[in-house]
């Protein structure tokens, strides 16, 4: 595991959600928060769960997970994250840094849950 300078992320933190209906879908967003772009997130290991990063389109120090029953992916023994352990408020993250090949690893502490986002109900169709 390589350190990244502490300074580099921001902060780490999770919103549980719920779809708004009752046979609707579940899950959970990771974000991640940079202070500066001098590296470039890749994946996360979350909750025993393998999950691709996304740049968000407005906020280019934003990073996002989604995880929810449709598309997680459990860490296995192939996976680049088999031999790394993290507990609930933990994450491993892999990222890139610039001008370098190779994909190196850092792991989070204190990743903190905050409110869960309620998504309305569909509107009824008549």
């Amino acid at each position: 595991m390589t350190d990244i300078p502490s300074t580099t992320i921001k902060e780490a933190y999770y919103k549980p959600w719920n779809s708004g209906i009752a046979s609707g879908k579940s899950g959970i967003n990771l974000y991640v928060r940079l202070n500066e772009n001098t590296i470039i997130l890749d994946s996360v290991l979350f909750r025993e769960n393998v999950l691709k990063l996304k740049n968000s389109p407005v906020d280019s120090l934003l990073y996002v997970a989604n995880l929810h029953s449709d598309n997680h992916k459990i860490r296995t023994k192939t996976s680049n994250f088999y031999s790394f352990d993290s507990s609930v408020d933990e994450c491993v993250i892999s990222y890139k840094i610039k001008n370098r090949k190779g994909l190196f690893y850092h792991k989070v502490f204190g990743v903190m849950k905050r409110q869960t986002i309620n998504y309305p109900s569909s509107p009824t169709k008549n």
